[in-house]
């Protein structure tokens, strides 16, 4: 009986040891995430180029999503046609800076650009991660 007990007690600190490291792995990685926001906050709102404005960035469920609005009314938002031309620019970009792929992508942490209109509609977001690098 005293042979049962024992196992199951190891069993348990193993367990309690093993949910501790992973509950102080997920806090540190918040907290690299609201580090991402603060910082790309810090400069927003700002004009990407002629057609969209970032307005801010924010996190959600382990993605840093950028708040982009289109302030050209006559330039059309194309979810297809805008997700390949997001993916080839994340690809160029992001998934080349260290910095972005050890405090976030090798985290589990997604890229997401969420797309307004400049009257406030959702237009469409586009998520991205890890994995999108290594098919570059």
């Amino acid at each position: 009986m005293t042979k049962y007990f024992t196992i199951s007690a190891a069993l348990l600190v193993i367990v309690i040891i093993a949910l501790y490291f992973a509950t102080e792995e997920r806090r540190e990685t918040v907290e690299q995430l609201n580090r991402f926001v603060a910082a790309g906050n810090s400069s927003t709102p700002y004009n990407i180029d002629e057609y969209t404005r970032m307005d801010s960035v924010t996190s959600e469920q382990m993605a840093l999503v950028f708040n982009i609005t289109i302030v050209d009314g006559t330039h059309e938002y194309e979810s297809a046609s805008k997700d390949q031309e997001i993916l080839a620019w994340f690809k160029s970009s992001v998934c080349n800076v260290p910095e972005f792929q050890e405090k976030l992508l090798k985290k589990g942490i997604a890229i997401m650009y969420r797309y307004s209109s400049l009257s406030g509609v959702f237009l469409g977001e586009h998520r991205y991660t890890r994995e999108h690098c290594s098919n570059a």
